[in-house]
């Protein structure tokens, strides 16, 4: 998404590059006022803070009254986060023996700062008044912008942590080192990343003429934005699990957790623009475009003579020669049988590991290993990629070990039937290629499987 952004800008940079040259107005601009990331989070207040933008821009004259804005700006964007008494985050984790539990953080005086800088690119079409000494204007268009820096700091009068696991029916609490407890005077701070976003910007004022090439705007501006800027996931908990001491435990934002909604970037506030510049009046374009009269001198008696240029035109015929080899191959024999269409479907079917956390082979899978260790016995020239998957439960660290785990004992289980190790490449891709939505249980059932893949084999 992030060069997607950056090619749009591209394009538009180059086709304004053309009016460069009779561009009229050269400016400097200044924007102050409330913006940052808005969104809805329950038991919460999200409000945006103060921030602002400088940049520079041109304005390029389209007609009399319009003009065409771009340029460059760099801003400041911030938003507070303010959790109410009580407030509860859960998510669910899994700890070092491998079990699956629902990880609850509460919290007491919670407080959080989202801060980051951005690289803005503004494509606005402008309108303005007639008016020799005062005008009004109007901007409209879009801004694109590109986010860095994002710091996130936190604050807490008190953070409690406690786990509740549904295999037991239990909640641990105060077990601070295990994890479970409460944590006084909390502080943590933490860097993160957004994605790219387009914004529909506005703003209207009115300029004022300071003398014929300075002129100076006024206004207010709005800029709401177009696309979530959360990026990666959004199922880590609130704080981390640190599973040997509750006081190491580290802030990953509201953004990071499932309960922040739709995250947008949205600012308003005041617009101060000083132009260097003079756009040309009606008189000027009217005598710029009007034709010159040309007189030449030729005598009356002084016959007009005319010349005539041969042009011969050698016309080539481009052949193109094809040279196909159109003769049979030649089969020769083999001691290898190409694997069947069915072989193959048996050796890439899913297979499933129907608990969370699972790091055994199911009983009821080791038959199918054995048919797939047998396929790939009778073909000793392929080689095959093992991946374990998981659903979305848990950190995305947690789920790609337990992936790896997985692979690597279908792995193991295979090497034990006689298939070479070094015909298999083992890989994790953890929660990240679900085969369905994790929407129910019986979809998470699915997606924690372990895919063998054959690597480009010949089928008949």
């Amino acid at each position: 998404m992030k060069y997607k952004y950056i090619k749009i800008s591209a394009w538009l940079f180059f086709l304004a590059s053309p009016f460069a040259a009779s561009a009229q107005e050269f400016g400097v601009e200044l924007n102050g006022g409330w913006q940052g990331l808005k969104y809805t989070l329950p038991n919460s207040q999200v409000r945006l803070q103060p921030g602002g933008s400088l940049g520079v821009n041109y304005t390029f004259p389209l007609a009399t009254k319009w003009g065409l804005l771009t340029g460059i700006s760099g801003s400041y964007y911030s938003t507070k986060v303010t959790l109410r008494e009580g407030a509860v985050f859960s998510s669910y984790q899994v700890d070092t023996e491998g079990s699956a539990f629902q990880y609850n953080v509460s919290t007491i005086g919670y407080k959080e700062n989202q801060r980051f800088w951005a690289v803005g690119i503004p494509v606005m079409l402008q309108y303005h008044t007639d008016g020799e000494k005062t005008q009004w204007y109007i901007d409209a268009g879009t801004r694109i912008i590109f986010p860095f820096n994002v710091t996130i700091k936190t604050k807490s009068a008190q953070i409690t942590t406690t786990g509740y696991y549904p295999d037991f029916n239990v909640e641990v609490h105060d077990l601070p080192q295990h994890g479970f407890g409460s944590v006084n005077n909390w502080q943590s701070a933490t860097k993160t990343s957004l994605k790219p976003t387009a914004t529909l910007s506005a703003a209207t004022g009115l300029s004022f003429r300071l003398s014929p090439v300075l002129r100076l705007y006024t206004g207010i501006y709005v800029d709401y934005g177009l696309t979530n800027m959360r990026k990666g996931g959004h199922n880590q908990p609130l704080v981390s699990y640190e599973s040997t001491n509750v006081n190491a435990i580290k802030t990953f934002s509201v953004l990071s957790t499932g309960y922040a909604s739709n995250p947008k970037l949205t600012g308003f506030g005041i617009q101060v623009r000083l132009t260097f510049g003079k756009r040309k009046s009606k008189d000027a374009d009217t005598e710029a475009d009007k034709p010159q009269a040309v007189t030449t001198d030729v005598p009356a008696s002084e016959p007009k003579k005319t010349t005539q240029e041969e042009v011969k035109r050698a016309e080539t015929t481009e052949q193109q020669v094809e040279t196909r080899q159109n003769q049979p191959t030649s089969t020769t024999s083999t001691s290898q049988k190409t694997i069947t269409n069915k072989e193959k479907q048996v050796v890439e079917e899913p297979m499933e590991f129907d608990k969370l956390g699972q790091t055994e082979i199911p009983e009821s899978m080791k038959s199918h290993l054995d048919s797939v260790a047998a396929i790939l016995l009778a073909h000793p020239e392929l080689r095959v990629s093992i991946v374990g998957h998981t659903c979305d439960l848990g950190t995305e660290e947690v789920n790609l070990r337990v992936g790896k785990k997985r692979a690597t004992l279908v792995a193991n289980y295979l090497a034990q039937k006689g298939v070479g190790r070094n015909r298999m490449d083992v890989d994790s891709a953890g929660e990240s290629q679900p085969l369905v939505p994790n929407t129910s249980d019986q979809n998470r059932r699915k997606n924690r499987r372990v895919e063998i893949e054959i690597e480009s084999p010949e089928t008949k």
